[in-house]
């Protein structure tokens, strides 16, 4: 055997030996949003893996059908066995890859059912254009919205949900004080004898 061709084999082999190491099983211990999950590996050394599914983009969780997908992502996988391809990590650390549950891909899945958009990456639809095509044909799920935004447009506009939601609270807190700083506390007379309306301080409430 040449030196060359000895080196292709050897090439194939460590390719086909990585492409192993990337696939395993492992059961689903939590559900984040629909398109990220937590896995652990089987075995008694078993890892705990954060796996976001590549090629969709399921609402966020405190975005419009958000969790309608977390919940049908969880209705669907929990505490399931399932085959997990994995193939990089994204800006957050996560792992990407996808993930299968008796054969079938859940990421297909999702975006078949309307719980998830087909990861769009400048002009193109993303590997599953189809399976939205026939979700939006048929208004299934998010699709039914003509006005649903995809997350990208939303984080863009609103921040991470984390974010979003500190200061939905933070400004829920404002109106409430602000409400309650206008309710009236009356004495029990003036100096005439009339009741007087007071503003209740910021110290009175705490």
């Amino acid at each position: 055997m040449s030196g060359l061709r000895w080196l292709a084999v050897l090439a194939l082999s460590w390719a086909t030996q990585a492409a192993a190491a990337n696939r395993f099983e492992s059961v689903v211990t939590r559900v984040v949003d629909g398109d990220t999950v937590w896995v652990q590996t089987a075995g008694s050394e078993g890892r705990r893996i954060k796996l976001r599914l590549q090629g969709i983009d399921a609402p966020e969780r405190c975005q419009p059908w958000g969790a309608q997908a977390t919940a049908a992502l969880q209705a669907r996988v929990l505490h399931q066995r399932v085959q997990v391809q994995t193939r990089a990590k994204d800006d957050y650390q996560r792992t990407l890859g996808n993930m299968m549950l008796n054969g079938e891909d859940l990421s297909a899945w999702m975006v078949e059912q309307g719980h998830a958009w087909s990861y769009h990456y400048r002009h193109s639809r993303g590997p599953y254009a189809d399976q939205e095509q026939q979700a939006q044909a048929a208004r299934r799920g998010l699709f039914a919205d003509p006005a649903a935004v995809e997350p990208r447009w939303f984080r863009r506009s609103h921040g991470p949900c984390d974010c979003a939601l500190a200061l939905t609270a933070a400004v829920d807190r404002f109106s409430l004080l602000r409400a309650r700083l206008r309710l009236p506390c009356r004495r029990p007379h003036s100096a005439g004898g009339m009741p007087v309306s007071v503003p209740v301080s910021v110290r009175q409430l705490q």
